[in-house]
């Protein structure tokens, strides 16, 4: 059996639901049952499939942690900003990362991340993409508004980023008026905070127009049209 496989008594555990309840699911999508005395390998794709089955069941923290993560294109740079985001525990937050990255649902490697200008190593957690999200989207679109309600854009530039605009005062910029010029500034910055910055707080025509001039590398595009696709 591939090691990377699960076996039917881990999902049961996983998806919270009895051996018996697998094995009918796993019948129901063409899984081979093992030999006696081994047990039943589950492709990633048929234990996606499973859990997906219950997603209407699932519970209100759940729900706030898979609305944090999808879509969230920058990831999060700890546990514990996933856990603010989601509004639940730092435990709870932890504990269900470690389960969906056994999954193949959650990936948490190192990135290069610049803050105030230095550059740092942080692991930084994102959801991968694949089926499970796609097919959870309606549902975690549903409830949206309600877990995550936006925050009031700010008008002017974080000190954190003036060091962004080297040929212009940063403290006399506003969005209102120079929101082209900071979206350009900030999404061409390689810097996660700052691209995240400009796509909660600059209005979307404004970004995009950032976006359109020549010189944009097309994984910029990319990210624009992911974060006002969802």
């Amino acid at each position: 059996m591939d090691s990377s496989m699960m076996t039917a008594p881990q999902l049961a555990a996983e998806a919270g639901v009895s051996l018996p309840t697998v094995h009918k699911l796993l019948d129901q999508q063409g899984v081979p049952r093992s030999g006696r005395g081994s047990a039943r390998a589950v492709p990633a794709a048929a234990a996606t499939a499973i859990l997906n089955d219950a997603s209407e069941g699932v519970s209100e923290t759940e729900l706030r942690i898979l609305t944090a993560l999808w879509p969230a294109p920058l990831g999060y740079v700890s546990r514990r900003a996933l856990s603010r985001r989601a509004g639940v525990s730092p435990t709870t937050a932890s504990r269900y990362v470690d389960r969906m990255i056994r999954l193949g649902l959650v990936d948490e490697r190192d990135e290069a991340r610049v803050d105030g200008g230095d550059v740092h190593t942080v692991p930084v957690i994102r959801a991968v993409d694949g089926p499970f999200w796609q097919e959870m989207r309606p549902l975690l679109n549903r409830h949206r508004e309600r877990l995550m309600p936006k925050s009031l854009p700010e008008q002017k530039v974080p000190r954190g980023y003036w060091h962004l605009f080297w040929n212009a005062d940063p403290a006399k910029l506003r969005v209102g008026t120079d929101g082209q010029y900071i979206a350009r500034r900030m999404l061409t910055s390689f810097d996660p905070g700052a691209e995240l910055w400009a796509l909660q707080h600059i209005p979307e025509a404004e970004v995009r127009a950032a976006v359109r001039g020549r010189g944009i590398h097309p994984s910029v595009s990319a990210l624009v049209d992911n974060w006002f696709r969802h």
